[in-house]
């Protein structure tokens, strides 16, 4: 029957992020994957693993190293974990095609990579 009214929830944490998906157990290290599919148009996914709890940061910088998007900011419990990116900023807004930057920091782990946005 669907949904009618129109109306759609999604949970949040205290910081206004939906958690990323939890795709299943923790592996045996830290890890940032590759987007897929990059380039995108209109979004990809961010796969990534956390092998101890820890605060998560997944972030989208711009190439002058501008915050563009918090994706993750969020004690997450070990496990593998999947996001979106839409190719918006923090704001709603389209961001303009171009080379961007994911940096995912878990505790002492740090990567980034470099993703690319053709609209």
């Amino acid at each position: 029957m669907g949904n009618p009214a129109g109306i759609w929830a999604q949970r949040v944490n205290g910081n206004g992020h939906a958690p990323p998906t939890h795709i299943r157990e923790a592996p045996s290290a830290f890890f940032l994957a590759q987007n897929f599919p990059n380039p995108f148009n209109p979004s990809t996914k961010i796969a990534f693993g956390i092998k101890d709890p820890v605060h998560v940061a997944l972030n989208i910088y711009d190439v002058t190293g501008r915050l563009v998007r918090v994706l993750v900011d969020d004690r997450l419990e070990a496990g593998y974990y999947e996001e979106t990116w839409d190719g918006r900023d923090d704001s709603g807004h389209p961001v303009s095609s171009g080379v961007y930057f994911c940096k995912l920091k878990a505790g002492l782990f740090k990567k980034n990579m470099k993703i690319v946005l053709l609209r």
